[in-house]
């Protein structure tokens, strides 16, 4: 679901580390030092306000989105901490998506 800028959070590059921003603040949310860190904070907050959640590579190209708003077509809840342990463990989101849509 695309949504606009309004309703969404995104977990995105930063020095190093990553962060948690709305796109409309000027100021993120949260600073982590890791990824997984990161995305924890960004479901807890697109949880409880009903926003989408982005995650970014390293290169700013989308590698997930999640919405937990009014979503008409909501996606399977296979969980996100789950693909990103398995992309930590293999280095590979491709490599992490497949091992966990065989099982």
């Amino acid at each position: 679901m695309k949504t606009n800028n309004n309703q969404q959070v995104r977990v995105s590059p930063n020095d190093g580390g990553r962060k948690v921003q709305r796109p409309w603040n000027s100021k993120a949310s949260y600073i982590t030092a890791t990824k997984l860190e990161a995305i924890e904070r960004a479901k807890k907050m697109a949880q409880t306000q009903k926003l989408e959640m982005i995650i970014q590579k390293k290169d700013g190209k989308v590698q997930l989105r999640n919405s937990y708003g009014n979503d008409p077509y909501p996606p399977k809840d296979w969980g996100v901490q789950k693909f990103v342990v398995e992309t930590i463990k293999s280095k590979s989101a491709y490599a992490a998506l497949k091992r966990l849509t065989n099982k």
